[in-house]
């Protein structure tokens, strides 16, 4: 019941998170003798899971999906009935990763509560894990990735998006999507209404430049 299904968590279905390439030969099949998971050669298969009811049992999950040879584990701080709004528990979290650290040599990767360029360190320095997975804090503003951790405004990533998908000429459908996507914090202003209600690229572009 931990296991996470991307984009639509909680979930007890299995989801790899990079991506895989269609199988050229045989196709990977489990090992009766070591419980080992063998994957076509070039593949890379990953999994996410969420804390169990205790800590215990959630190590115990872990060292179970790392013996099946998945390449990382990323933990999303939260049980499996837990929404978005409620905090991840980053303290859980670290002791999950003290209790498997000595255990398995693939990475763990932290999942929640990751909005800002700081929260990487902070999370990452919290919990012990190599390295975090963004998930709304890179929907709402993409430039939580950049190198020089200096953050832009949502406006501003918006208004490169829109630079960028005209551009490429993206379709109005999918410039609406994302914005809305980008801007849900944002669902009560009268301004987002006017980008719900916009339906060209040049309507979204005059009310992004309003927003600037």
């Amino acid at each position: 019941d931990a296991i996470d299904k991307i984009a639509a968590a909680p979930s007890t279905l299995v989801y790899t998170l990079a991506w895989v390439p269609p199988f050229k030969g045989t196709r990977p099949h489990h090992s009766n003798r070591n419980n080992t998971f063998i994957t076509h050669q070039g593949e890379t298969i990953t999994c996410k899971i969420r804390l169990l009811d205790t800590v215990e049992a959630t190590a115990a999950l872990v060292k179970r999906i790392a013996a099946t040879g998945v390449r990382a584990i990323a933990i999303h701080a939260r049980y499996v009935p837990q929404r978005p709004r409620e905090p991840a528990h980053l303290h859980l979290l670290k002791q999950v990763v003290d209790l498997v650290k000595d255990d398995i040599s693939i990475p763990i990767i932290a999942n929640g509560d990751v909005f800002t360029c700081e929260d990487i360190a902070k999370v990452k320095d919290a919990t012990g894990c190599s390295s975090v997975m963004i998930a709304r804090g890179a929907m709402w503003n993409a430039s939580i990735f950049n190198k020089n951790l200096q953050m832009l405004s949502q406006w501003q990533v918006g208004k490169l998006f829109l630079e960028r998908a005209k551009k490429y000429n993206l379709a109005p459908q999918g410039i609406k999507y994302i914005a809305m996507k980008m801007f849900e914090e944002h669902s009560k202003s009268k301004l987002f209404l006017a980008l719900s209600a916009a339906k060209t690229t040049a309507e979204f572009e005059c009310v992004v430049f309003l927003l600037l």
